[in-house]
């Protein structure tokens, strides 16, 4: 009887010992599985960091592609309005040559023509 309550207390002790062995494996698990979904979230949130640091960088190379362009265009603009305002002088240089020209010539025919009626 008291061998048998010696194996039976035994018995017991070693289910205890390999329900807290099991308890721990257990513990042992869920602890690495929430290392693993903690380094996961973690990762996730570096790639999500990057991602968001590409996308900024992309935006900010469009906006300043888009502002090189931007200044193509406004200094072809303005080179466009030198160039007119260019144009646009020669234009009022050549009218008013002309029109100097054309008034001594104009001054040159009326000098010619009283001195014509003397000779």
């Amino acid at each position: 009887m008291i061998m048998s309550t010696i194996k039976v207390t035994m018995i017991q002790s070693t289910m205890k010992v390999t329900m807290i062995l099991s308890t721990l494996k257990v513990t042992m698990i869920l602890s690495t599985l929430k290392v693993i979904m903690t380094t996961m979230k973690i990762t996730m949130i570096q790639s999500t960091m990057k991602v968001t640091m590409i996308l900024s960088t992309l935006k900010f190379i469009m906006m300043v592609s888009n502002e090189d362009y931007h200044d193509s265009v406004c200094n072809k603009d303005y080179h466009d309005s030198v160039y007119n305002k260019g144009y646009h002088d020669s234009v009022y240089n050549k009218d008013y040559h002309n029109y100097v020209y054309g008034r001594r010539s104009y001054i040159k025919s009326d000098l010619v023509k009283p001195l014509a009626q003397f000779s």
